[in-house]
């Protein structure tokens, strides 16, 4: 439960299930917990113990205890606490997948399918966010097609009301550009370095939001091609809304993603959005989005830059709406207890497919 785009997005979800009149609770297995007490209205705490199987019993415990109708586990640790415990206890298991990669990323990938394949088998359903995440479970071989459901994320907007045309500009006294994402290689961050000296002309100004191993080597980078005055790592944010609100572009050269919430958080905080030609972000806003670019191409990354601020504003008003009107959370909602409600038939053995 530490800050991310995945974890930020089940906040989101678990306070309108509770809303909706579920009982939810979230329990954690690693990390600092900084969104802990995110919600008043769900009980979110830590599975004591730090080895795995201890963990396991006592996550055990309490199952046997609250006697939930579904647990909902995600990413790979607790998917594999979930499925031993779903297996001792006879519970519904409902697996959410977030990530284009191996279930076990940097292991031996014939241990990885193994696993992969014991969390499946222990599943009444597993939900991908993407149909991108999808395609890539099955192209290495991490699905066999049977009982995964694609649910979109979605988000409650907050500023739908905002009218672009009051501060759309087609140019800027300085170009003031955002990018929430963890430092790790998956996001290319790279490339907004490479950015600065293409687009000087423009007065840029780069403010990065996240933590990661790749903390050190950007910094190091960013100091010795002068830049410091140009692109600064800003650290974790309490409150990424306000900070995209302060900017005119977000920018995103991730390598691949799972979805990309923050893609719609902009949106909805009337960013324009350049982001990379991969197959989560194009399901996302769309394969036709013209400010889309290949991740190794820096000149087109420029170009889509360029062309983002010249865009005509009743357009994107549209635009905006149109994508912001495809994913709610109530859409969520009501796959997300579809897929529920069919395990818990499933258990009873009342429902065929």
């Amino acid at each position: 439960m530490d800050r991310g785009g995945a974890e930020t997005q089940l906040i989101q979800m678990v306070k309108f299930q509770s809303g909706m009149g579920f009982e939810v609770e979230i329990r954690y297995l690693k990390g600092n917990g900084a969104l802990a007490n995110a919600t008043p209205d769900v009980k979110i705490s830590r599975v004591s113990g730090r080895l795995f199987f201890i963990q396991v019993f006592v996550l055990f415990l309490l199952i046997r205890r609250c006697k939930p109708d579904i647990i909902n586990a995600h990413l790979p640790r607790s998917e594999v606490a979930s499925a031993i415990v779903t297996r001792l206890s006879h519970g519904s298991l409902v697996v959410t997948k977030h990530n284009s990669e191996r279930f076990w990323p940097n292991g031996f990938s014939l241990v990885s399918k193994l696993l992969s394949s014991y969390v499946e088998k222990s599943a009444c359903a597993t939900i991908c966010i993407t149909r991108a995440v999808l395609d890539h479970l099955v192209s290495v071989g991490e699905s066999n097609n049977l009982n995964y459901f694609v649910v979109h994320y979605g988000i409650q907007c907050k500023n739908f009301e905002i009218s672009l045309k009051d501060s759309f500009r087609s140019s800027y006294d300085e170009l003031d550009i955002i990018c929430l994402a963890r430092l790790e290689p998956q996001k290319n961050l790279v490339a907004l370095i490479d950015l600065i000296p293409r687009v000087r002309d423009l007065h840029p100004k780069i403010r990065i939001f996240g933590a990661g191993s790749q903390e050190s080597e950007l910094s190091t980078q960013i100091n010795k091609k002068g830049l410091s005055q140009e692109i600064v790592l800003c650290g974790l944010t309490n409150d990424a809304r306000s900070e995209m609100r302060k900017s005119k572009l977000l920018l995103l050269p991730s390598i691949y993603e799972g979805f990309g919430l923050v893609l719609l958080e902009a949106l909805d905080e009337g960013c324009i959005v350049v982001a990379t030609r991969i197959p989560a972000i194009m399901e996302v806003l769309g394969e036709d989005y013209p400010f889309l670019f290949d991740p190794q191409s820096r000149s087109e990354m420029e170009l889509r830059v360029r062309q983002a601020l010249l865009a005509e504003s009743d357009w994107y008003i549209g635009y905006r709406e149109r994508t912001l009107h495809r994913f709610t959370l109530q859409e969520q909602f009501n796959r997300t207890e579809e897929i529920y409600r069919r395990c818990i038939r499933l258990q009873v053995g009342g429902y065929e497919s």
